[in-house]
């Protein structure tokens, strides 16, 4: 069957609440800046030292690892979108490769997979493992990829999951098309770049299916 990469963040698990609350109180502690929590929707996905040289960080890797002292407190908090265990862990009983392709800290992704006991439907697991300032979305589905094809799985015609421009770039990188999810905070102009959209937890579990059989075709 053919293998799927999905996102973390803003995909599979609801981490806007948790996020922008820890995000507000960095930047208002770290940088003086005081913004709603709306305002923070649009960092959900981004890189997180992409995210605070935006807002004018001088030293972006220290505010990150400020940032996850904070966040490591309180991420188990966050929640899977409602339907998305469930569907992920169909499509690994059916056989489908499964593979988490996430900018997060590997360590702090792996916490929270293993909170909801998700850990066991994905044959790889992978994210920044060491925080590197240079290590980019790109890097980390290079690395998916890299992995499963080392499981012998065939990663020839793969497809991405996720919500912002940046699964779709970094997975376009390496010719491989993104499905963005209609629950994300993207802009319209986003949604124009990605090779599909789905706007229900039921139309995307039918895409990916359809997908992993060969039955949907989905090239850049």
């Amino acid at each position: 069957m053919n293998p799927i990469l999905i996102d973390l963040d803003g995909t599979l698990i609801d981490s806007a609440p948790v996020v922008t609350s820890v995000l507000q109180e960095t930047v208002r502690e770290e940088l003086g800046q005081e913004h709603p929590r709306d305002y923070y929707l649009q960092f959900i996905g981004p890189p997180l030292m992409e995210t605070f040289a935006f807002l004018g960080a001088t030293d972006p890797v220290e505010i990150t690892r400020r940032y996850r002292e904070r966040y490591e407190r309180v991420m188990l908090d966050t929640k899977p979108f409602p339907h998305m265990p469930e569907i992920v862990e169909r499509l690994a009983r059916a056989g489908v490769p499964l593979a988490i392709a996430t900018s997060k800290n590997e360590r702090n992704t792996l916490r929270i997979l293993d909170h909801y006991n998700l850990t066991k439907d994905f044959r790889v697991i992978s994210g920044d493992p060491e925080n590197r300032p240079n290590y980019t979305k790109a890097d980390v589905v290079r690395d998916a990829l890299d992995r499963l094809a080392e499981s012998g799985v065939d990663t020839s015609s793969a497809l991405m999951v996720g919500d912002r421009i940046h699964d779709i770039e970094g997975a376009g990188r390496w010719g491989i098309p993104t499905v963005l999810v209609g629950w994300s905070h993207a802009p319209q102009s986003e949604f124009d770049q990605a090779w599909g959209r789905a706007d229900s937890v039921a139309e995307l579990e039918q895409m990916l299916g359809d997908f992993a059989i060969g039955k949907l075709v989905a090239k850049l």
